[in-house]
């Protein structure tokens, strides 16, 4: 009876604290050339957001204007020229927050979005956070310049220090995620990071994942069980340049209560004193 009472007082205490988080770049050529990799692809991002319940996902190229998201999904989207990402995001557990900014890290080629974020009312979060989606130009140093200033402003105007950053950084795993967060000017003193995992790419014949491009970071919290997901890759996915998805799971330190704390320690009090009064039966049945 005892672990059935704590079982029920920790239902009532925590919930929900941890953030789901996915990070992928189809490519443009899985919807451009080949049919069977476009349907199958947007099957498995909707069979994944809701597999995972996701928060957040960072989505690149995926080009098809007829797709749309399952239902508790919701998108911000940018394009510059004809690369487009969008920066999905569960709309049961998170709302638009008051700033946002989109821009471009290369002229007319490599969008991003930064977005602000408020919990919905019983999701279990009680605070706001920022959510960057980032496509990195190829190069041996990248620029995060536009980003970090746009950054900065939305950081400021929502009065949100907490950030997470997903991208497909084009960065090899000898620039570390504390490196570009600092260059993003986030770096707190203490940066998370998904597993680097080689998900870059399918060469269009044979498999040369060998470079881990694809990241997810934060300034709060402690990254858990990344995932490299399509591995081994299918053959629906054998297309050009295709990335496997990184899926990552961030815990956010100290839980929320579902109930006000006087209704917990109400609770609580009744659990300890049933708890007393069913040992006292116990001990007179004895006797």
């Amino acid at each position: 009876m005892a672990r059935s009472a704590l079982a029920l007082l920790f239902c009532l205490v925590e919930r929900g604290t941890s953030l789901n988080l996915l990070q992928w770049n189809p490519h443009w050529e899985c919807f451009a050339q080949e049919s069977a990799c476009k349907l199958e692809a947007e099957s498995f991002l909707s069979e994944t957001l809701k597999a995972q319940n996701v928060d957040f996902a960072n989505l690149i190229m995926l080009e098809d204007d007829a797709f749309s998201l399952p239902t508790g999904w919701q998108q911000v989207g940018h394009l510059c020229g004809k690369d487009s990402l969008a920066l999905i995001f569960n709309s049961g557990r998170w709302a638009l927050g008051s700033s946002s900014k989109v821009g471009c890290l290369a002229p007319d080629d490599r969008p991003y979005v930064i977005q602000s974020f408020v919990p919905n009312k019983g999701s279990g979060w009680s605070e706001e956070v920022v959510v960057v989606g980032a496509h990195a130009p190829h190069r041996p140093v990248v620029s995060w310049d536009n980003l970090r200033d746009d950054l900065t402003v939305v950081m400021a105007s929502s009065k949100v220090e907490r950030v997470i950053v997903i991208a497909d950084t084009n960065q090899e795993q000898s620039v570390g995620s504390a490196s570009i967060m600092e260059d993003l000017g986030v770096y707190t003193g203490s940066v998370v990071s998904s597993e680097l995992k080689n998900s870059c790419c399918y060469s269009g014949f044979q498999d040369k994942y060998i470079h881990a491009f694809d990241r997810v970071m934060a300034n709060f919290g402690d990254m858990q069980s990344t995932t490299m997901l399509l591995d081994p890759l299918p053959g629906w996915a054998r297309s050009k340049t295709m990335h496997k998805p990184i899926s990552t799971r961030l815990d956010w330190g100290v839980p929320t209560p579902l109930l006000p704390s006087r209704v917990v320690a109400f609770i609580l009090i009744l659990l300890i004193s049933a708890l007393l009064l069913s040992r006292c039966c116990r001990i007179c049945n004895r006797r």
